[in-house]
């Protein structure tokens, strides 16, 4: 990923940026991360033969440090809508930057969906829901879990868990769910569909954080 410095044009960075298919990129000065221009804020401010020296005092200094969490990582880049988030010490020295692909492929190393196996998603009322049991009736059925995640809807009292599974045959674990009363919202057993399943929501989110 390329830096700019402060004697280059808006033009030289919108030419990196149409280049990687970005739309910011950081600024660094002698080793200095000095802020996050972007292709909007060049148009904007018609600095296409202008020199981003004048500007720095008005750039985002939106970073994160090299031993933040992904998850706090994807969060910035989230909620800032940013197509590279830079890395920096507190000090400020640059350390290199991330794009959205990367930050989301490693999200996607860290909850397994890349490794083999089926996903099955349950529905739980909020005041009943038991991690330990849950664990309990997968690894009974000799099944281990390589990532869970809980998402509760706005204004309801119901949790959503899915969870992906180590195997695919799990019609046995279905079953041990069901008798204990869990109501199951879906169950994916096939690697063909839980990789295509995962590759369509990835890209699909990928497209909506480029727009």
């Amino acid at each position: 990923m390329p830096t700019l410095s402060p004697d280059d044009t808006g033009q030289t960075a919108l030419n990196w940026m149409d280049m990687f298919k970005i739309s910011h990129l950081p600024v660094v000065k002698d080793s200095e991360y000095m802020g996050l221009i972007s292709d909007k804020y060049i148009y904007d401010n018609n600095l296409p033969d202008t020199p981003l020296e004048g500007h720095l005092s008005r750039l985002d200094t939106l970073c994160v440090t090299g031993n933040q969490h992904i998850y706090e990582t994807a969060s910035a880049m989230f909620q800032s809508g940013t197509t590279v988030l830079p890395v920096a010490t507190q000090e400020k020295t640059y350390e290199g930057a991330l794009t959205i692909n990367a930050v989301f492929r490693g999200l996607a190393g860290m909850l397994s969906l890349n490794e083999s196996g089926g996903i099955v998603v349950l529905r739980v009322p909020e005041y009943s829901y038991s991690l330990s049991q849950i664990g309990r009736i997968v690894e009974e059925n000799d099944v281990r879990i390589l990532s869970l995640n809980i998402f509760k809807p706005v204004d309801s009292n119901m949790l959503n868990i899915t969870m992906k599974l180590n195997k695919i045959e799990l019609l046995p674990i279905l079953r041990s769910f069901e008798r204990l009363g869990y109501q199951i919202a879906v169950a994916i057993l096939d690697n063909s569909v839980v990789h295509d399943l995962y590759e369509n929501r990835f890209e699909h989110f990928l497209r909506y954080m480029n727009y």
